[in-house]
């Protein structure tokens, strides 16, 4: 029986774990020596019905994640009662400066029609601005159109997708943002001391991604390079350190993000139905004790060198 969480003050539920579809349209992750790659499409769409039958109701994606819209989109065309969360970009000229103005709603709304279009949606549930800043929010030209298209109807709720603590911060106290996307994990504590209690004191919904720092708190932390070594390290020790096999240490991973009150829902970027059904079942164990999350300190990391996969070097 799944146990549905309020997603802040939206008046949306969601189940403790919701499917990230970045993995259904690109491939990503640390590089396995399985060779894991992108499911076909038939195999994308049949692990999103499973998510549904299985009591999975939201589900996020993006226009750059390849074919993932798509594949949601007809997946979960005769299914209402699903909630997808999309993201428009920052719109940017050749030089990557930020437009303003007329030039960046024609992009904006460009991108939220095509939205609505490859997800067969009248009105998008969630849009949330991907990557947003902090000096963006504050200038309010996004904010601005994406209001305009809430309005309208096209949006019923709008959102931010940040990385670090500014950004979320200025969209918590916007009063604007009704939810905020961050990456979180038992590494990456980063938005412990200020984020996640603002957010739950202002009831704002908390999305978090990352939640095995893109492959590091599993087995494929071995085919990590030197250059994270530090990471790899650390991860191995604290399988060592708290007899865990390598299957239990995503299901920590799971245990300790749902475990903080501010948290909504977890994103887990399944590829396969057993996946998904591995990290349900983690979330069905219930969140760990205080003592089990002292324990846990540490093993965090405050380097954003290793906890921040855009600087990872792994091409």
């Amino acid at each position: 029986m799944v146990e549905y969480r309020k997603l802040g003050n939206t008046g949306l539920n969601t189940a403790p774990i919701s499917l990230g579809t970045v993995a259904l349209g690109v491939n990503y992750g640390i590089e396995s020596s399985i060779g894991e790659s992108m499911p076909s499409t038939d195999e994308a769409i049949n692990l999103i019905k499973f998510a549904v039958n299985s009591g999975i109701i939201f589900f996020d994606t993006a226009p750059n994640y390849g074919l993932a819209e798509e594949r949601v989109g007809i997946a979960l065309q005769d299914n209402l009662d699903s909630y997808i969360a999309t993201k428009v970009s920052i719109p940017i000229d050749q030089n990557q400066i930020a437009l303003t103005g007329q030039k960046a709603r024609n992009i904006i709304f460009a991108s939220l029609h095509n939205s609505l279009k490859q997800l067969n949606r009248e009105t998008l549930d969630l849009v949330q601005i991907h990557n947003a800043t902090a000096e963006l929010l504050t200038n309010g030209n996004i904010t601005e159109h994406l209001i305009e298209a809430q309005k309208q109807g096209i949006i019923k709720h709008l959102g931010v997708s940040v990385y670090g603590e500014a950004a979320a911060v200025v969209a918590i106290e916007s009063g604007v943002y009704k939810t905020i996307q961050i990456a979180y994990n038992l590494i990456d504590r980063t938005m412990e001391q200020v984020v996640l209690p603002m957010a739950l004191e202002k009831g704002i919904g908390v999305i978090v991604r990352s939640v095995f720092l893109k492959g590091a708190l599993s087995e494929k932390v071995l085919e990590l390079p030197d250059e994270l070594r530090l990471l790899r390290s650390t991860v191995v020790k604290m399988k060592e350190d708290l007899k865990l096999t390598w299957e239990q240490v995503p299901e920590l991973a799971i245990r300790f993000c749902l475990s903080h009150p501010a948290v909504s829902t977890v994103l887990i970027g399944a590829r396969t139905s057993m996946e998904l059904s591995q990290a349900m079942k983690a979330a069905g164990k219930g969140p760990l004790d205080n003592n089990e999350k002292e324990v846990l300190k540490r093993y965090s990391i405050d380097d954003e060198r290793l906890t921040n996969p855009s600087y990872w070097n792994l091409e």
